[in-house]
């Protein structure tokens, strides 16, 4: 069951303070993306046990504070001017291979050599880029003497993520409503303060009113990525970010938003892109992912309509649904990514060969026909089912 799943997590996270990347012990460097709270607050929803919710809480806060500890390396100061921002980001420790991936990490080191990069660094770059789930992708890696990005220039460490910190937005926001039900009001509070100082501080570092959007923020140069990414978009729509406050005048209902989504050249025939670079690596172009997609379109269902918004949800749905069918009708699999670009074809790029069968796209493929189905539904059209 979903709860099962969750309480095998929860595990987790009382026996090493956070969910591994994976199941092995040389995984104990790294996290997933943060998302537990997540999970519990949708379980929580369609199945609601007060004693469970007392129970896992303290855990969920654990997770929290594992991504806050500054020891750890996932939390980093901005300064901009007299003013600071704490954000979070992916990092590792250990600067050694990665354990899974030895022969090629120690490759991708020695090339970094010929540009003056050390092992260490590349070394937790991998890493780094590894804990982020989008291993691997532009968004990690820096131009080499004005020259292609490649993985030799990997900085992930580097990297203030928009995504990242909306999702921590996210937990924090959860965080403060799962304590409040509880009538923890001290807790929920501290949670409530800390989300709006997140909010603050991404609204100061990774606000762009060309895009309107966050961006990722580059700490080498101090300047935010020019790397058009769907975790721009997608994952603080989807944690309820979508701005400064004071642009809502220029912005009503989040339309530069949504302008700037439907300019980006991310949105095509078969999904929305991961980002609009072809590098080679499976977490960009051409490739789109299920995760990201679901995200997206909740993302845009909860803006309303006064922006389009609606119709863009609807037709990034049926176009990503319209791929993953025709792609099963080709090859009579469900895939782990798609090609965006040329539907009907599973995604490619990355270090193993495309997976098949695959949890998340049945997951997102459910929710995107029972998103539709209610639509219908309620518009005396159902369809899809009994």
């Amino acid at each position: 069951t979903a709860r099962g799943v969750v309480d095998n997590l929860v595990e987790d996270v009382k026996s090493f303070g956070f969910i591994p990347n994976g199941g092995r012990v040389y995984y104990l460097d790294r996290s997933q993306p943060p998302m537990l709270t997540s999970m519990v607050m949708a379980v929580q929803e369609v199945s609601p046990n007060m004693e469970w919710l007392a129970a896992v809480l303290p855990w969920l806060e654990r997770e929290y504070d594992y991504w806050m500890d500054f020891k750890r390396g996932h939390v980093t100061y901005i300064r901009l001017g007299h003013k600071a921002a704490v954000l979070n980001r992916y990092n590792s420790l250990i600067s050694l291979p990665r354990a899974e991936s030895y022969s090629e990490d120690v490759k991708t080191a020695a090339e970094a050599k010929e540009i003056g990069a050390s092992a260490e660094d590349v070394f937790r770059g991998l890493r780094a880029g590894a804990e982020s789930g989008w291993d691997y992708s532009s968004r990690w890696l820096a131009s080499a003497g004005g020259g292609a990005a490649t993985m030799k220039t990997i900085q992930a460490q580097e990297v203030v993520p928009a995504d990242l910190n909306s999702i921590m937005y996210e937990v924090e926001v959860d965080l403060a409503d799962l304590n409040r039900r509880l009538n923890n009001y001290a807790a929920a509070q501290k949670y409530e303060t800390a989300a709006k100082a997140r909010k603050k501080s991404m609204d100061m570092i990774m606000w762009d009113s060309g895009c309107g959007c966050y961006r990722d923020y580059f700490h080498p140069t101090g300047e935010r990525s020019k790397v058009v990414s769907l975790g721009s978009f997608a994952v603080p729509w989807w944690a309820g970010l979508y701005g400064p406050a004071d642009k809502a005048k220029d912005c009503p209902g989040n339309s530069c938003g949504v302008s700037g989504l439907l300019t980006s050249g991310l949105v095509q025939i078969g999904g929305v892109l991961t980002t609009t670079i072809e590098s080679g690596q499976q977490w960009d172009s051409p490739n789109a992912w299920a995760p990201l997609q679901l995200m997206l379109i909740e993302g845009l269902d909860r803006m309303g309509d006064t922006v389009g918004a609606k119709a863009t949800a609807d037709g990034i749905a049926t176009s990503f649904l319209d791929n993953c069918l025709l792609t099963w009708k080709n090859t009579g699999y469900m895939s782990e990514k798609y090609n965006a670009l040329k539907p009907g074809t599973g995604g490619g790029g990355g270090e193993y060969e495309p997976q098949v069968g695959f949890g998340w796209t049945n997951g997102v493929v459910l929710s995107l026909l029972l998103r539709e189905d209610r639509q219908l539904s309620q518009a005396g059209q159902r369809i899809f089912f009994a």
